[in-house]
């Protein structure tokens, strides 16, 4: 059983931004926003495998949104948000695979009953990996599902799964490289964003390359 708080205090932008002939006002008085957690978890050593199911309430207090009336536009402490769901997550081996997969259901929702934007209820991700030349070579694939989410406003963003292709090379002691291709499938997806951003939605990145080299110091 787990409990947990905490807080955090609003920015510059949030309580002291002024703008376009007091169109956009300042808040000095923002509070922060505060956070309560609370969290079963139970897990299970089975075999080879790590086995986890969790189940989880949040509650956060004095939420910091944009509100605009009579063509003033400021941050306020505008509500209370809720949030309950639960995890399940495997973790092992699978003949030579490493192998990764969980789900979690998430039900965020304002003190009215409408479900919070950018949040989606059904969250998938899993991870294959095959161990090579004792470890030194190691070729991994991700598949990230994001379910649909709320926009600001009212409407619904799609779903949409996400591959990203992963090859880890150990040539030498301490030294690391990594080529990762992101978005393999070049998913035109979008996220909402939170106002006062203006589009219900912005374009995310395509398809993407990277490289990365690191080394440990002995």
């Amino acid at each position: 059983m787990l409990y947990g708080r905490a807080f955090r205090a609003p920015n510059a932008f949030e309580s002291d931004y002024i703008c376009c002939q007091g169109t956009w006002r300042d808040n000095p008085d923002l509070k922060p926003e505060r956070l309560h957690t609370f969290e079963a978890v139970l897990e299970k050593q089975l075999g080879g495998w790590h086995l986890r199911l969790s189940g989880f309430h949040y509650r956060l207090d004095n939420l910091i949104r944009f509100r605009e009336e009579n063509g003033t536009g400021r941050f306020v402490n505008a509500s209370r948000l809720q949030s309950h769901g639960f995890e399940i997550l495997a973790r092992g081996r699978l003949a030579a695979f490493s192998t990764q997969l969980s789900y979690s259901f998430a039900d965020a929702r304002d003190p009215h009953g409408r479900r919070w934007p950018d949040s989606p209820r059904h969250l998938v991700k899993s991870r294959i990996a095959w161990p090579l030349l004792d470890g030194r070579l190691i070729p991994a694939l991700e598949a990230n599902y994001v379910g649909e989410r709320p926009t600001t406003t009212g409407g619904i963003s799609g779903d949409h799964l996400q591959l990203n292709l992963t090859l880890a090379v150990m040539p030498l002691p301490n030294l690391d490289l990594g080529f990762s291709l992101y978005n393999l499938l070049d998913d035109p997806y979008r996220d909402p964003p939170q106002p006062p951003i203006l589009p219900t939605e912005i374009p995310q990145d395509g398809r993407t390359f990277q490289v990365r080299l690191s080394y440990r110091i002995p």
